[in-house]
Order: C-alpha cells, then structure tokens, then sequence
C-alpha cells in the first residue's frame, strides 16, 4: 500500500475520531471502494479534478469517462454524500433543508478531505469530482502542484438558468435530494475567474460548453 499496515491502521484512526459522525464501518467502506485496484507509488503521479456549478453535468462527464482511466482512484465529494446514512434517512424521511444539505456536504467534504489526503502521500493518480470553486480546492491545488503531480483539470460551462432547471428536475422531480438554488447562482460567477487562478499551477485545462449537447470549447496546456 505505500506504507506500512499498523501506520495505515493509525492514520484511520485519526479519521475516525475526526469524522465522528459517521461509524467505523461507514469509513471503512468509503475508504474500500475508492482504494480498490489502484497502484501506489507512481513515479510520476496524476491528478484530474472536475470544475463547474451543480448542473453543470460534471458527474455525468466523470462517470462516462472513468473506463479511460486505469490504475486511478476516484474521488466523488456528491457520491460520498448520498451515500451517508443521515443523507438517506433525510431522503426517505423526505426532510431535506438548507441546514440538512450543509451538515451532509460538510460531513463528505471532510471525509473527502482525509481520503484525499491518503492518496495524495501515497503517490496515487486521482481523479476528483467537485466543484472545485471554494477556497479550499485552490489551496488543495497548489499544495498537491509542489508534491510534483502533474494536473489537469475539465472545467464545465453552463448558463446558470440551464444549471438551475437540471437541479429542479433531478434533485426535486426525481427525488435526488436537495441543492440550494443561491449556491448554484453564488457558484456561477465563481467558474471563470476559478479557471484563471488555476492556469498558475495545473499543466492541463479543458473547457467544456454543456448548455446542450457537451463540445470542447478550449485546451489550455501549460507551455
């Protein structure tokens, strides 16, 4: 694994009394599931994150494209989410609120954060699906740009009323769970200066237009 069994057994520990809202077991799943089949220890390691506002259809281009990309761990702060126990019993209790989607992003945010971290000390090629538009991502960023990965990020555009009404009927009509609407619209004029700060550090960005049918619209390579 990259390090030594009694060390990764006392790192999870510390996970565990961090993120004590979840039980060991929950951890231990979310940590099976992302760490299955990857390799440790790459010479020359990867790092690919998704950009964009909710709607944008960041997930969706993540989960088609994840066949393309063997010996790589990935990383879904959303699928973490729907997958904690308090995030589906909201769901089925049909309770969801602005305060309930905050506790389960900021539960998944910091387990996300530990998983991540695991990874990352051990060499290991990532590709992360989130937003990527708060300021912990950029200084995620920067911070795994001096360990030596190599970076490329797949910005996704959208006009913020196509983002909002995808939201409405996947979240909402379909029973997805809840999304505030003011996050998508605070997010929307986030994307393109989120895309300019990050030239400084990544060798890699693709900007991709989604308002319909997805098209590459620019690559951006670090010269």
């Amino acid at each position: 694994m990259g390090v030594l069994i009694s060390e990764f057994l006392c790192y999870k520990q510390s996970v565990y009394d961090e993120v004590n809202e979840l039980s060991k077991k929950e951890i231990d799943n979310f940590y099976s599931s992302i760490l299955s089949g990857v390799k440790f220890n790459n010479s020359t390691p990867k790092f690919i994150m998704m950009l964009g506002i909710s709607g944008a259809g960041k997930s969706t281009f993540f989960n088609n494209v994840k066949q393309y990309y063997k010996d790589y761990a990935f990383l879904s702060g959303d699928e973490i989410m729907h997958n904690l126990q308090i995030f589906k019993e909201l769901k089925l209790l049909n309770k969801s609120s602005h305060n309930d989607f905050r506790i389960c992003e900021t539960i998944s945010r910091k387990l996300s954060f530990y998983i991540l971290d695991y990874l990352i000390s051990n060499k290991v090629n990532v590709f992360y699906d989130c937003g990527g538009l708060d300021s912990n991502k950029k200084n995620m960023v920067k911070y795994i740009s001096n360990l030596g990965y190599k970076i490329e990020i797949n910005a996704i555009l959208v006009d913020k009323d196509i983002a909002i009404d995808r939201v409405i009927e996947r979240h909402y009509k379909n029973g997805g769970g809840y999304i505030p609407i003011d996050l998508i619209e605070q997010g929307f004029n986030e994307v393109l200066p989120a895309v300019n700060f990050y030239r400084q550090f990544v060798d890699k960005i693709n900007i991709y237009n989604n308002n319909n049918k997805i098209f590459l619209e620019e690559t951006y390579v670090k010269r």
